[in-house]
């Protein structure tokens, strides 16, 4: 594998443990709580975090068929399907990302109304990512603080 490929590997396992490591610490109801005024639970970003990162890099950078796109919902979601998401995508990545060569980290491919080649999407899905771990920590955070009695798992 190509040391940039070790280096996206490494990013997503540091990113997907940290996002591991904060839903770890919510129970049920935090997970699945939609605050006023605010559009995701944290079950919502991390199904769509994590089945976005499978996308992008299986659909988008090596052009596997039958990777659906991932939307995001908000449907209440135990935390072991959760937890089981974000093993799911670094296994993918760990399974899938040494196939990317030197010709896929340059070649452009459709990416919406864009275009964009295999390095620009392989950081833009680790970004999006940790977008979504940081919001998924913000929601941690509000939960504590409106719900000082709850108790974390």
């Amino acid at each position: 594998m190509m040391p940039e490929l070790n280096d996206y590997l490494e990013a997503m396992k540091s990113v997907a443990g940290g996002l591991k490591k904060t839903v770890s610490n919510l129970d049920e109801e935090a997970m699945n709580w939609l605050p006023e005024g605010l559009a995701n639970t944290v079950a919502g970003l991390v199904r769509h975090g994590s089945a976005a990162a499978i996308w992008v890099l299986g659909d988008r950078v090596l052009g596997q068929p039958g990777i659906p796109h991932p939307g995001i919902d908000n449907a209440p979601t135990p935390k072991a399907e959760l937890l089981r998401a974000i093993d799911d995508a670094v296994a993918f990545y760990e399974a899938h990302v040494g196939e990317v060569t030197a010709a896929t980290l340059t070649e452009e491919r459709a990416f919406g109304s864009s275009r964009r080649n295999g390095r620009q999407l392989l950081l833009m899905s680790l970004r999006h990512l940790a977008h979504h771990t940081g919001q998924v920590a913000l929601l941690a955070r509000l939960w504590t603080a409106r719900h000082p009695a709850a108790k974390t798992a």
